[in-house]
Parts: C-alpha cells; structure tokens; sequence
C-alpha cells in the first residue's frame, strides 16, 4: 500500500474497515512502528481509554473480515491471546498498581496460568534449568505450531538470552534488588507446598525436603549460599542474626538446641510460615504465632536476614 502511495487516511482504502487498515499499515510500516503502537494500546489500557473487556476481547492488532473479529496477534511476552489469560493479566497489574506491559507481571502471570493449568511443567519451569527441554515442551503444550522444529529454535535462542539476564534476578541484567530477592524466594517456597519431608536423602531438594533444606534450596535458585542445617547458623553466621520482634519477609525462622533438635522456616509476611513440617504434614504454609503458642518443642528463637547480604 504505502508502495503505490497509500497511507491509512488515504479514502481510496475506505472499502477497508479501520481495524484491517491499521494492520495493514502497521505492517508495511516496519518494527518501529509496530512497538510505537504496542506502547500507545498499553498506555491507554493501562489508563482506562480502553477498557478491561475491551483488552480481554481484542487483540493489539486486531481486525475484522465479513462481521468476525480476528486477533492478528496477542499480547506482550508470549503474546497473551486467551481471554481468561488476559484477565488474570489485567487485574495482576492492577492489583499490583503497575502496568500490563510490565515483564514481572506478565512472567508473574504466565507461572500463575501454567500452576494451575500444567503443575508439573510448572514444577519443571521453577526447578530445571534445562532450557532446551523447557522451551520445548512449553511450545508443545501453549503453542503447537505447524512447524514445531523451526518453532522452538527461535524461541529456545531468546529463552536462553533472557535466562542469562534472569539468572543474575534481573531482565535488564542488572543487580537484583532485596525486595525482588525475596519475592522470588517466596515464590519459589510457595511453589513446593504438598513436596514430603525427609531427613534422608533427598532432603535439600528438588521434590523432597527437610526443614533446612527448604529454606537452603529457596535461597540457592536466587544464588545465595545459606547453612543447611540448623545447627550450622550458630556461631559461624551470627552477624546475620536478628530478633524475632524485627522479623520482615524473606527471614528465616530458627531455633537449635543441640543434636537434630531444630527448625527452620521460610517468613512471608502477615503472621505465615512456609516450612518443611513434619513426615505428616510435608512442606506447608502455616502460621508463625500459633507455632510459637503450640509447638511441643519450643518456638523459634531468633531470626537470620539473607536477603540483604
């Protein structure tokens, strides 16, 4: 179009509806435009212009042929398509009062979907680190494309780009900060709630735990290197010691009084505990004062700070 001098203004494209004009356009109009435009939608879904069922229904390229609406593609990271999947990302960016174009809430998003709909592949997402086996079977399941090979080189080559740049807890590369440190942390216990306890074995991890080797394992994925047991703490790692009255999420809760007589567990924040409890119990999520007021063996007795070292 823009070739034989047409531009979308132009009236001799007015047999196109505006939807298919602007694909079109946008189109020949190159890249630039295309992320030009992607900012422009977010914006005005960000700010109300268009709204949440507007943004659920309809893609950012959409267009219309004989009365139907057709998606010319999805949105955002892994471009979100499914209209319950863009619920969930629209009211987790509003929820967290940032922007649907945000990556932690779009990545946030995707692991909440796929929890829910494929539980180990989540699992897998959360542990592996074999990017090759994760790209495939995620293009197999949410993609399945006609060409699957040619499909998932192109995205294991940006998957392993951009877990390079996470690796270090950050997509731009950088340094991560504390407060990101110990949401992922968090996550990370969350996501091995139901795992069994074990004290032998395979206590420190991937789908088997003990109480300090939970907390170890949490804090391995984000590169933090902790004691892995809780007899270690004392006095080797005083300095990161501090009182239970100052307790913040991400701390870990402990208590040691000799021998295999111990506990740790993972604080998130609003009285709960994420822990390795028991044969009986696995890993669970619980609550910090009612162990303090119950437990047969004692509550915990200080707390270690990590996330900031």
């Amino acid at each position: 179009m823009k070739k034989h001098g047409y531009d979308k203004d132009n009236p001799e494209v007015g047999y196109m509806d505006p939807y298919t004009v602007e694909l079109v356009y946008l189109h020949y109009s190159g890249r630039e435009a295309q992320i030009k435009y992607e900012k422009e939608y977010t914006n005005k879904v960000d700010t109300g212009v268009i709204s949440r069922s507007e943004f659920i229904s309809r893609g950012p390229f959409s267009t219309m042929s004989n009365g139907r609406l057709y998606n010319g593609s999805g949105y955002g990271l892994v471009g979100f398509t499914l209209d319950k999947m863009k619920a969930m990302l629209y009211d987790n960016a509003k929820s967290q009062n940032k922007s649907i174009g945000d990556y932690d809430v779009q990545c946030d998003t995707i692991l909440e979907w796929i929890k829910k709909d494929n539980f180990k592949l989540y699992n897998d997402l959360m542990t592996s680190t074999d990017i090759d086996y994760l790209t495939n079977e995620f293009v197999r399941k949410y993609e399945r494309p006609v060409n699957m090979s040619e499909r998932v080189v192109i995205r294991t080559k940006f998957a392993k780009m951009y877990y390079e740049k996470i690796k270090n807890n950050s997509l731009s590369g950088g340094t991560a900060s504390s407060n990101e440190i110990v949401n992922k942390v968090i996550q990370l216990a969350r996501s091995k709630i139901g795992c069994r306890y074990t004290q032998i074995g395979q206590r420190t991890g991937p789908n088997s735990f003990d109480c300090s080797g939970l907390v170890w394992w949490c804090y391995k994925q984000v590169g933090i290197d902790i004691p892995g047991t809780t007899g270690e703490y004392m006095p080797a790692y005083s300095k990161y010691k501090i009182d239970l009255k100052d307790i913040q999420p991400g701390d870990i809760l402990w208590r040691h009084t000799g021998g295999t007589n111990g506990h740790a567990a993972l604080y998130i924040g609003n009285d709960k505990i994420i822990h390795a409890a028991n044969p009986e119990k696995g890993v669970i999520e619980g609550s910090f004062s009612n162990y303090q007021k119950y437990n047969r063996n004692g509550g915990f007795k200080a707390a270690f700070r990590f996330w900031n070292k």
